[in-house]
């Protein structure tokens, strides 16, 4: 029995041996270490701190944490190597959607500043992840005699520009309830129709 045992114990001790005999010095070294991430969550609007927002960096590991009171987060134990950073918080607008404005010109797309790309390392310099907040419209849809339209499907559009035209994107939508009333959320700031 303890014959059987003793060769997988061999045959694995053999082969941890061979690994770390092909394996350079300075990647062991390198693999070995981990590092603090530190950085906050604001508000792209204002600037405030943003707190208890969700943190999670995808790159060779995948880490998450909350963001304290003052919007501050700190990981620990994070490898070396390329990561994104991406916040949530509800009440801002969805990882998908952003809005830049230009003077006056506001353009929106699929990628912004929700996600930050970084290299973790020896001189990591602190994370700031910026979220706009959402807007929302909220109201009620009556007929011709002032009688709530029940159920009604509604679509909200933004005028985006692209090319140098301005054009009308599709963006989220609702129903009317049995009142008429209505609330779509989750939208960028800006103008919609």
């Amino acid at each position: 029995m303890q014959r059987r045992l003793a060769l997988p114990a061999i045959l694995l001790l053999c082969v941890s041996a061979r690994s770390q005999l092909f394996t350079p010095p300075s990647f062991q070294a390198q693999s070995a270490a981990r590092y603090t991430v530190r950085g906050a969550v604001v508000n792209a609007a204002t600037g405030e701190p943003i707190p208890r927002a969700l943190v999670e960096l995808n790159g060779p590991e995948n880490h998450a944490a909350l963001t304290g009171s003052e919007g501050q987060f700190q990981i620990e134990g994070v490898p070396a190597g390329r990561f994104l950073a991406n916040a949530r918080r509800p009440g801002f607008v969805e990882a998908n959607r952003f809005t830049m404005f230009l003077g006056s010109k506001r353009f929106a797309g699929a990628a912004g500043p929700r996600t930050v790309s970084f290299t973790v390392g020896s001189n990591t310099e602190p994370v700031v992840i910026k979220l706009m907040p959402e807007g929302s419209i909220a109201g009620r849809v009556v007929d011709s005699d002032g009688e709530p339209v029940p159920n009604l499907r509604l679509q909200c559009f933004l005028q985006e520009l692209t090319s140098g035209r301005k054009h009308w994107q599709a963006t989220n939508g609702g129903m009317t309830n049995a009142n008429g009333d209505f609330l779509v959320g989750n939208l960028p700031p800006g103008s919609c129709l």
